[in-house]
């Protein structure tokens, strides 16, 4: 089966990972697929935006009234469709409110992969020491991100420390 990033392969996505066995989906990492930086980030805000309005409805209709597992899910697909919109603000180039859409994703979610997207973000502002700790996040989460997390953290290190050699 493939999967893309649209409205509606965000619904089977997630259920494809849920229907692994717990230990397995915890450790999957969802969010990888839809916040490549390949991405059509018109088409991504899109249909973020549509599952957003969709979540709405369902909550509006009391379909979420009785905290169970299909509330946990929509949850998770908030958090989807926060960092979608953050990174499709991303790759449009305004960062701050990318800043905004992956911090509540990742608040909602903790994923290595919206941490990772997140510090590219604060990498590219300037604040290292947010990026650095945000990678870290990233690796400590784990996911398809950890490498290039750890790589990352590695190479903020390094840069930090010939910084304070030339002062000193």
């Amino acid at each position: 089966m493939e999967l893309t990033a649209s409205g509606d392969s965000d619904w089977r996505l997630r259920s494809a990972f849920r229907s692994l066995p717990q230990a397995n989906w915890q450790r999957a990492d969802f969010f990888a697929q839809a916040l490549r930086d390949d991405v059509d980030s018109a088409q991504a805000a899109h249909d973020a935006e549509k599952t957003l309005s969709d979540i709405g409805d369902q909550f509006e209709s009391g379909e979420y009234d009785h905290l169970d597992v299909n509330s946990y899910s929509a949850m998770d697909m908030v958090a989807l469709s926060w960092a979608r919109m953050g990174w499709a603000w991303f790759l449009q180039g305004d960062n701050l409110v990318a800043s905004q859409y992956l911090e509540s994703a990742w608040d909602l979610s903790q994923s290595g992969t919206i941490a990772n997207r997140l510090a590219r973000v604060y990498e590219k502002t300037g604040a290292r020491d947010r990026a650095q700790h945000m990678y870290a996040l990233s690796v400590a989460a784990g996911g398809p991100d950890a490498q290039n997390s750890r790589d990352h953290v590695m190479k903020i290190n390094s840069a930090t420390a010939s910084r304070k050699v030339w002062r000193t």
